[in-house]
């Protein structure tokens, strides 16, 4: 064997032991804890920052990781036990909807989204419903509690307007990723900052994407809508650390468990706590994944990364249900945008379009159109009608091959979900649906007639839609939170 072949032999034989030798080190090396929130209360005593990755937008399990922190930190404060008396939560929201969300943890009544096709779902509204749990906690707990026991806990949106330069209404996609790429992060942080220097001794939970959690310098355009270019630049965490030092700033990434689909992080909890165990797993980074980081991204890799032991349940789209309030809503919002032809806007258009097709049979694609048919009166809510669909009969889907496909798309559905036996399931979860979106935004008599028919489908005489919620989830969805 020639020389050049044995060291070729030689080299290829050594990157396989540094291959083995760093994947096992995810596995081996490996400081990890089954009490995230425990692990993340700790994080939050010895940091000014703690940022937690909402790892998937507008889903009930990532909202659920904030609540059950929150619970626990509230908990402790009650007994005495924890030394963060004023905190403060930063969410991936505009000024606007802080408002909006203050207005309902304080009042319980919604006024209505702006972003109803952007963002909002059932289970945003169930955030926001046991955020206001929460805060009447600390409310009832702060009115007999001594001066120096009282407790502080504020939620502010760190995100710019939402059409800040135009960037939702007027700018192309190329113009809009730019304003996201250079200016974004950058605004969010400065929001904090502020909103830091008059409340000094608040500490910081933020709920924001992932993506923002990253440290060093990164290519943004992870989507790849421009393959030909380089997007990179700093994500919010950086500009925190500018601001509070690096040791004062704790990072936690996000993941699910599907145990159909058990991939990176994901094995690592099941090697360390076994394939039958419902625990979710808060790990820490550990040495050679820093290392790796430093030498990509110029910094360390995340603080730690929390496997949440349950798969994602798909997020429900409120702007689909067949209500007459909610309709209307759709139909304002068409307005609103009108004149916008930014990329942004564009797209909600787009999601408003599939939406009110779904909730009303119609498929008008201009806000004329749609505003003109609503006005003559010929839509008639679910709750108006005898044909209720949670009656057997025909299916909303039945038709319309276009029909099937936008449930598909805004409701995640499968082609399995539209064949017998699990068609069943499928009318009944929408039924379910609808009555709890109702108990949400609808009149008092829309209210009180879903009520009567959400108490016969669960047998549940809950105090509020996102109990109902949950039941949906654990009981048609099997998710169990």
């Amino acid at each position: 064997m020639s020389r050049l072949k044995k060291s070729l032999l030689l080299a290829i034989l050594f990157l396989i032991l540094v291959y083995i030798f760093c994947y096992s080190s995810l596995f081996l090396i490996r400081d990890f804890s089954t009490d995230p929130e425990g692990e993340l209360l700790q994080c939050l005593l010895n940091h000014k920052v703690v940022m937690l990755a909402d790892f998937e937008h507008s889903a009930a399990l990532p909202y659920k990781s904030v609540i059950w922190f929150l619970q626990r930190w509230f908990f402790f404060v009650k007994q005495g036990q924890q030394g963060v008396r004023n905190l403060t939560l930063v969410l991936e929201c505009d000024k606007y909807t802080e408002n909006v969300i203050k207005d309902f943890m304080q009042t319980g009544i919604h006024t209505g989204p702006r972003d109803l096709a952007v963002h909002t779902s059932l289970e945003m509204l169930e955030f926001y419903e046991d955020l206001r749990s929460i805060n009447m906690e600390i409310l009832n707990f702060n009115q007999v509690a001594s001066e120096s026991m009282r407790v502080s806990f504020d939620v502010i949106g760190a995100e710019p307007p939402q059409d800040f330069e135009g960037v939702y209404t007027r700018k192309n996609q190329r113009e809009g990723f730019k304003i996201f790429c250079r200016t974004r992060d950058r605004l969010c942080a400065e929001r904090v900052i502020e909103y830091a220097k008059a409340h000094p001794t608040s500490r910081f939970l933020f709920f924001y994407g992932g993506a923002h959690l990253q440290r060093g310098l990164r290519n943004k355009d992870m989507w790849g809508f421009f393959p030909d270019e380089v997007w990179k630049d700093y994500y919010l965490i950086h500009f925190m650390e500018e601001h509070y030092g690096k040791e004062n700033v704790f990072s936690a990434q996000q993941r699910d468990f599907h145990p159909k689909r058990i991939t990176g992080h994901a094995k690592v909890c099941e090697y360390l706590t076994g394939k039958t165990s419902t625990s979710s797993v808060f790990l820490h980074s550990n040495f050679v994944e820093n290392l790796v980081s430093k030498a990509f991204f110029g910094d360390r890799f995340d603080d730690a990364i929390i496997v949440r032991r349950a798969a994602l349940s798909p997020p429900i789209p409120l702007s689909a249900i067949p209500l007459r309030q909610i309709v209307q809503l759709g139909i304002d919002r068409l307005g609103q945008l009108e004149s916008a032809n930014g990329y942004h806007a564009n797209r909600e258009k787009s999601f408003l379009y599939d939406s009110l097709q779904l909730a009303t049979r119609q498929e008008f694609r201009s806000y004329s159109d749609w505003k003109g048919w609503f006005e003559k009166g010929d839509f008639k809510s679910w709750t108006e009608t005898e044909d209720h669909i949670s009656i057997p009969g025909e299916f909303p889907w039945t038709g319309s091959e276009k029909r099937k496909e936008l449930y598909k798309k805004l409701f995640l559905f499968s082609e399995k979900d539209f064949q017998d036996p699990a068609s069943i399931v499928t009318l009944r979860k929408l039924s379910i649906i609808n009555c709890i979106g109702t108990m949400w935004l609808g009149s008092p008599s829309d209210k009180a007639h879903a009520k009567r028919i959400l108490l016969e489908e669960t047998n549940l005489d809950a105090e509020t839609p996102g109990l109902y919620l949950a039941w949906l989830r654990k009981n048609l969805y099997r998710r169990n939170y």
